[in-house]
C-alpha cells in the first residue's frame, strides 16, 4: 500500500482522507504540547498560590536558591494527570487531540476507524505522553550526569516513535501498532492524477 493511501470514501470528487504523514503528526503534537505547557504553568501557579513558592531565592544564605522538591514533585504529578485527561479525553471525545485537530487529523480504532475506547487512549498516552511527563518531573530533583542521561533517552524514545511512523504504509508508529490505532488526514486528491498516470491517492501536499 502506498504511503498516500485512502483509509476511507472522499466525502466529495476531490476529498478524500489520507494516512497522516509525520510532518503533520508532529506539527500537531508540538501544538499539543504548547497547550498542555500552558495548562501546566497555570497548575503551577495555583500551587504556589496555596502552598507557597516552588523555588525561593535569599541571596543572604548559601545556596541562594533553594527548591521545595515536595512542591516540584506535586508540580509533576499535577501536569501528569493534566496531560492524561488532555490526551486521553480529546482522542476518545473530539477524535482527536486540539493539535491534531488544528490540522484536520483524526484518530481511530486500526481496524474500523471507529472513536478509540479509553483502553486504546490509556494504552497510547502510556507510550506518547507520559515519557515526557516523568522528565518534566524529575529532571527539577536531579541533577548533574543523570538529568543528562534522562534528557537523552527521552530523545531517543521520541526518535524511535518517529522513525517507527515514517517506515510504517499505515503511518502507525509504535505508540499506534501497540494500541491498535490510526491517525489520519483531510487531502484534496489531485483531479488529473489517473490520466497522468500517478494513482488515485495522490494529493497535493
Amino acid at each position: 500500500m502506498s504511503d498516500d493511501a485512502r483509509v476511507t470514501s472522499p466525502t466529495s470528487p476531490d476529498v478524500g482522507r489520507f494516512y497522516a504523514d509525520v510532518p503533520n503528526r508532529l506539527v500537531g503534537f508540538l501544538v499539543d504540547l504548547l497547550i498542555l505547557t500552558i495548562l501546566a504553568f497555570v497548575g503551577a501557579v495555583i500551587i504556589s498560590v496555596l502552598f507557597g513558592p516552588v523555588v525561593r531565592i535569599d541571596l543572604s544564605t548559601d545556596p541562594r536558591v533553594e527548591l521545595n522538591q515536595g512542591l516540584a514533585l506535586m508540580n509533576g504529578a499535577l501536569s501528569t494527570i493534566i496531560s492524561a485527561v488532555y490526551f486521553i479525553g480529546t482522542w476518545r471525545r473530539l477524535r482527536g487531540s486540539p493539535g491534531h485537530r488544528l490540522l484536520r487529523m483524526r484518530i481511530g480504532a486500526e481496524a474500523d476507524g471507529l472513536p478509540i475506547t479509553y483502553r486504546q487512549g490509556v494504552v497510547r498516552w502510556l507510550l506518547i505522553g507520559l515519557p515526557l511527563c516523568l522528565e518534566a518531573s524529575l529532571t527539577p530533583v536531579i541533577t548533574g550526569s543523570a538529568d543528562g542521561l534522562l534528557i537523552l533517552a527521552l530523545l531517543v524514545w521520541y526518535l524511535v516513535l518517529l522513525i517507527s511512523a515514517a517506515r510504517n504504509p499505515a503511518k502507525q508508529g509504535l505508540h499506534d501498532r501497540l494500541a491498535h490505532t490510526v491517525v489520519t488526514k483531510v487531502g484534496r486528491v489531485v483531479p488529473w492524477a489517473e490520466e497522468a498516470d500517478l494513482g488515485q491517492g495522490s494529493v497535493v501536499r
